[in-house]
């Protein structure tokens, strides 16, 4: 488990609704988060979070999306004049996530489990959060990661193919159909 320097791990249950959307290297995660968390919001959902985009050639991240403003953010966007190191604009929004995961929105997208995750930092505290609170939450994983994601969830999270059709179909399964009609009770059905 990833008990490092970082938070105690989350305790996971049959319950938590946990996904982790797997990409592989030719894959784009990020649009399809993006697109998928912009029409929950048109939906009516209350999704919130943070996405990450590709990185540079020189390996540097290249932005961040916040959910549900749109607003793109890059290493220098953070209030400094100076550009920030990534971990600091990492830091910077943990608070609003942690703050977002407190208020139990209908989903929380994280931009991603990677190595800060993996010895116990990034966005870990933000996972424990929404998992304690029983806030559904989605990341993407590298497939390369999967494994490690697997022993800290301690195998409870569902594993996405890095589709939209993946993720409509998980966020189905956690909220009912809004056109579907209310049940009817029993008795009900008897007048």
């Amino acid at each position: 488990m990833f008990r490092g320097g970082g938070p105690a791990a989350p305790l996971f249950d049959a319950e938590s609704d946990v996904a982790a959307l797997v990409y592989t290297p030719d894959e784009a995660p990020d649009a399809i988060l993006t697109a998928f968390a912009r029409d929950l919001g048109a939906r009516g959902f209350d999704a919130v979070g943070v996405i990450q985009g590709r990185k540079t050639a020189r390996g540097r991240p290249c932005g961040l999306t916040l959910i549900p403003e749109g607003r793109e953010l890059s290493v220098t966007d953070c209030g400094a004049r100076h550009a920030p190191d990534w971990r600091d604009t990492l830091g910077r929004i943990e608070g609003s996530l942690l703050e977002a995961a407190h208020r139990r929105p209908d989903l929380l997208i994280l931009n991603r489990f990677g190595a800060a995750e993996r010895a116990g930092g990034g966005l870990i505290a933000v996972i424990c959060a929404a998992v304690e609170r029983d806030v559904p939450v989605l990341l993407p994983v590298p497939a390369a990661l999967f494994p490690d994601w697997l022993r800290f969830t301690e195998g409870l999270c569902v594993r996405l193919a890095c589709s939209r059709a993946s993720l409509e179909g998980w966020w189905s399964s956690l909220r009912p159909p809004a056109t579907r009609a209310p049940a009817r009770r029993f008795c009900e059905s008897g007048k």
